[in-house]
C-alpha cells in the first residue's frame, strides 16, 4: 500500500486541503471581495475629494467677494473724511443750500438781458386810501406848491445783480 496507496492519498489530501482553504470556487471570492473592497475605498476617498475641490472653489469666491467690498468700504470711508472736511461742508452749504456767512451779501446773477428801466416821467399809481383824510384846523398853504418827490426807483435802473436777504 505504501505506492498506490499514499500516492491516493497525498493526492486526495491535497484536493481536500484546496477545497478548505479556498472553497468551493477557488480563488474567484478572493477577487471579488478585493475588487468591492477597493471599489468601496475608492468612492469613499474620490466623493470627498470632489466635494473638498467644490468647497474651495466656492471659498475663492468668497473671497473675491469679500475682497470686493472691503475696497467699496475703502473707497466710502475715503469719501466721509472728504465730506467731513469743514472746507467742503462750507462749499456744499453755499453751492446746494445757498447759506451764506454772517455779514456777507448773498448776489444772485440772472442770466438774460436787463430789463428796461422805468421811463424818469413815469410816476407810479398812487395806491387808494381806504380811510379819508383826517380834517385838521390847520389852513392850506397858499404858497407854490412844492414838486412831488419822484419814487426811488422810477428814477434808478433795475441792476442785473440781486441782492437776497
Amino acid at each position: 500500500m505504501r505506492g498506490f496507496a499514499s500516492r491516493v492519498m497525498r493526492e486526495a489530501g491535497s484536493r481536500i486541503g484546496h477545497v478548505a482553504r479556498f472553497g468551493r470556487w477557488g480563488v474567484l471570492p478572493h477577487y471579488l471581495f478585493t475588487i468591492v473592497v477597493v471599489l468601496t475605498l475608492m468612492f469613499a476617498t474620490v466623493l470627498p475629494i470632489k466635494r473638498l475641490l467644490a468647497e474651495g472653489e466656492r471659498e475663492a469666491e468668497i473671497r473675491r467677494e469679500i475682497e470686493a467690498v472691503r475696497a467699496n468700504s475703502m473707497e466710502l470711508s475715503q469719501k466721509i473724511d472728504e465730506l467731513n472736511d469743514p472746507a467742503v461742508i462750507e462749499s456744499q452749504a453755499r453751492s446746494r443750500l445757498g447759506l451764506v456767512r454772517s455779514g456777507e451779501t448773498p448776489l444772485i446773477v440772472t442770466e438774460g438781458p436787463l430789463p428796461d428801466p422805468a421811463p424818469p416821467s413815469a410816476k407810479p399809481k398812487p395806491k387808494p386810501n381806504p380811510k379819508p383824510p383826517a380834517k385838521t384846523a390847520t389852513p392850506k398853504p397858499t404858497s407854490t406848491p412844492k414838486a412831488s418827490p419822484t419814487p426811488v426807483n422810477a428814477t434808478k435802473p433795475k441792476p442785473s445783480v440781486t441782492a437776497k436777504r
